[in-house]
């Protein structure tokens, strides 16, 4: 909280301000309602409602061919073994019911007697507000695989509904019926069977009822998630916070207003804050134009991105232990002009790049090259093979294993980075095993900000780029397209360093082909210069 400040002039009670308004401040997880979100809820469950209503009408084209004069019904509680309870004051006041009494292997057995032997429907009278699936046997051979697991809305007697669980094959004579649910049991209430009179036809459209309402369950477990979630902040319990005295947080002192910070330069906000957390208010302060760091930070930042190096050298530190402006005039021209734009990005860019700085070479006076981050690095073989798609992907990140990664799973990880198409931004990192074609090239540490990379030059990087699958294959890749065209070395390096080839190195290349002498010369060729400096370095 205050190592990388602990020489600035903060005062105690200027941290315990600024406190209050985080302790204030509730995270929540909020839907995020956007037009193409709330279109596919729309559209899924019109869905839904088509499906109910195919179901509802094969229901009823499933009762003609039922006879409800020969059909057999019982209580379900009347069951001749079981280990399931009877409720008849609860959730089955009035009408009794069974359900499991706790996880457990819940069943019920009814000994029926079939007089006349055939094909019948069994329908279950059950409520039920959330699945609770099971199966149907009869005389200890499962005869109905997934039972029971409809939704009905609710627990209580009101929301009892009859459900067509299947067609049963019964012989004549003594027949045990078992109902079983695990771990827990819907509120079965009643159990019927009915003689069905084309058994064909009925299976047929009982097949179809099936193939629906799997449909419908998939589309109803995809709505559950009704809205993408996003990580965000609300007011919480809004309080200002007690000095610990000496640190103790057992030994409180005054209670510190809600606040800024004072020693900065910016201006103070008249008045307290009474009835929200603060956040809106400090949001204002620091994008206040009269502020005088947030502005120049970011100026500095975008800076550095162009140049390499700031107009203040510590761009994460401002403060007194930091370097100080090598143009302070410079940055506050820009600065000024920053603000004056509306905090345009995109303006700020553009002056900084159509100004004559910015337009020097790397050589007599103008900045030093520097070599590309590890995702430019990535992105630029990926564009110089063709295989780069600068299209955002759509649908979730690619899957790597991030939770204790063995090493087959980090080899695996490696096998999704390498054939991911996209940009290196949408690459998703596994904090504890960064990718190694990052971390070897300077990748920052990904649980910290870092507003400087560091820039090593270790044999290991070397190794690295002469042996890695990756590189390798990306050059035989650019090697094959290179055969279609009448001037290979002209293509070669207008790709690689948008400049023709020079007339020596045509003479080079041509006497490494020459004695390289099998297929892979062209792939060699490509691979060399693909982690040669000139394409390594920006200028």
């Amino acid at each position: 909280r205050c190592h990388d400040h602990k020489f600035d002039p903060v005062p105690e009670r200027d941290y315990y301000a600024l406190a209050g308004i985080f302790h204030s401040t509730a995270i929540e997880d909020r839907e995020l309602k956007t037009p193409d979100a709330i279109a596919a809820q729309k559209d899924r469950r019109g869905k839904i409602e088509v499906l109910g209503q195919e179901i509802a009408r094969h229901e009823k084209t499933l009762e003609t061919f039922v006879d409800p004069e020969g059909a057999i019904e019982w209580e379900a509680e009347a069951h001749d073994r079981g280990n399931v309870v009877v409720d008849r004051e609860h959730y089955g006041e009035g009408i009794g019911i069974i359900s499991d009494p706790g996880g457990q292997k819940n069943y019920a057995e009814y000994d029926i007697e079939i007089e006349k032997g055939g094909t019948y429907e069994l329908a279950l009278r059950y409520a039920a507000a959330a699945s609770r699936p099971g199966r149907v046997l009869v005389d200890g051979t499962v005869a109905i695989r997934e039972a029971i697991s409809r939704v009905t809305g609710g627990w209580m007697p009101p929301n009892q509904r009859w459900h067509h669980e299947g067609l049963l094959n019964l012989k004549t004579g003594k027949r045990v019926l078992r109902v079983e649910s695990e771990p827990l049991m819907s509120h079965l209430d009643k159990v019927r069977l009915l003689p069905v009179r084309e058994p064909a036809r009925a299976a047929a459209v009982r097949k179809k009822i099936e193939a629906l309402v799997a449909a419908r369950t998939r589309l109803e477990e995809e709505g559950k998630e009704t809205f993408p979630k996003v990580m965000a902040v609300k007011d919480g319990s809004v309080a200002d916070v007690r000095i610990n005295l000496r640190g103790d947080p057992h030994d409180l002192g005054d209670p510190v207003p809600r606040g800024f910070l004072t020693s900065v330069g910016a201006p103070t906000r008249p008045g307290k804050l009474t009835t929200q957390s603060g956040r809106l208010e400090l949001a204002e302060w620091m994008t206040s134009p009269q502020h005088p760091l947030t502005a120049r930070v970011m100026v500095n930042r975008i800076w550095h991105w162009h140049f390499g190096e700031g107009l203040v050298p510590t761009p994460d530190n401002f403060g007194t232990t930091g370097t100080a402006p090598s143009n302070p005039a410079l940055l506050d021209h820009l600065t000024h002009w920053f603000i004056q734009d509306g905090w345009s990005l995109k303006k700020l860019h553009r002056r900084i790049m159509l100004s004559s700085t910015y337009q020097l070479a790397s050589t007599g006076g103008g900045s030093k090259g520097r070599r590309m981050e590890a995702e430019v690095f990535r992105d630029a073989v990926l564009s110089v093979s063709g295989s780069l798609n600068r299209e955002a992907p759509g649908g979730a990140p690619p899957t790597v294993k991030a939770q204790d990664p063995s090493p087959a799973d980090i080899a695996r990880n490696r096998e999704t980075y390498e054939d991911y198409p996209h940009r290196t931004v949408y690459l998703p990192v596994v904090r504890s095993h960064v990718y190694d074609f990052l971390s070897l090239l300077d990748f920052p540490n990904p649980t910290t900000p870092v507003g400087r990379r560091n820039s090593s030059t270790v044999a290991t990087q070397a190794l690295f780029m002469l042996n890695s699958p990756f590189l390798i294959n990306k050059s035989a890749e650019i090697a094959a397209q290179l055969r279609s065209h009448d001037d290979p070395l002209q293509e070669l390096h207008l790709r690689f360093f948008a400049r023709p080839v020079t007339r020596d190195e045509r003479r080079e290349a041509a006497k490494f082909l020459k004695e390289a002498g099998d297929d892979e010369a062209w792939a060699l060729l490509c691979h060399t210069l693909l982690i040669s400096n000139e394409f390594l370095y920006l200028r």
